[in-house]
């Protein structure tokens, strides 16, 4: 009996040893275990997946063209406007250039036309001839010997000079000068003198260039 049971017990349980993987096997394990950590990284570096997120990236990018085409088109009207305004200055200058040499040029044919000198008479007439134009010169032209004659025959002097002389109106190629001025003339029955005062509008005209009295006017 005893032998029996011996015989009968059983075996203890040998703890089971750790099977070895083959080298090669693990590595494929490994590589596929990457494999699926690259491509769960490659699909959250995709960016947005659903259809209002690609939505909103779409709308994004619209704003910030219509921006750029906005900011693009605000630089060429600026420009533009420059551009005017740099045309409409300079017109301006030129505007004023033109009147003020139209001022000046009514200036001296006032101051040629009260000045009168003994013995210099026909070089004034002259001179008074060169700065004139239409009615005004064919005016003095036709009475050219006239006045030189009178001047000669009464010992005419004449000291003339400008007060103040302005626009009173103005175009491209015409403009129209009022002239304040004095003289002080003396003759063979005035040998002290006497001191005039005159008011005068010339019409000055721009012929190549140059401005010309066209004529001549003394007003009260």
């Amino acid at each position: 009996m005893r032998e029996s049971e011996e015989s009968i017990e059983e075996p203890q349980a040998q703890s089971a040893a750790p099977v070895d993987e083959p080298d090669g096997d693990r590595v494929a394990r490994l590589r596929d275990v990457s494999q699926d950590g690259d491509s769960a990284e490659d699909d959250e570096l995709d960016g947005p997946s659903s259809s209002e997120e690609r939505d909103e990236v779409s709308a994004s990018g619209h704003v910030r063209s219509w921006k750029v085409v906005t900011g693009l088109v605000l630089v060429a009207v600026l420009l533009a406007g420059a551009v005017v305004l740099g045309i409409s200055v300079l017109n301006g200058v030129g505007r004023s250039g033109d009147r003020s040499e139209a001022v000046d040029a009514a200036r001296n044919e006032v101051l040629n036309l009260l000045t009168i000198r003994p013995g210099q008479a026909k070089a004034g007439a002259d001179k008074l001839m060169e700065g004139a134009t239409g009615q005004f010169k064919q005016s003095f032209g036709a009475e050219k010997e006239t006045y030189l004659k009178m001047i000669d025959g009464q010992h005419v002097t004449s000291d003339g000079g400008i007060d103040a002389a302005g626009i009173e109106s103005s175009g491209s190629s015409n403009a129209t000068v009022l002239v304040a001025a004095h003289s002080t003339v003396k003759n063979d029955s005035n040998k002290k003198g006497s001191a005039r005062e005159y008011r005068l509008k010339v019409m000055m005209t721009k012929v190549d260039d140059r401005w010309l009295a066209s004529n001549v006017q003394f007003v009260p």
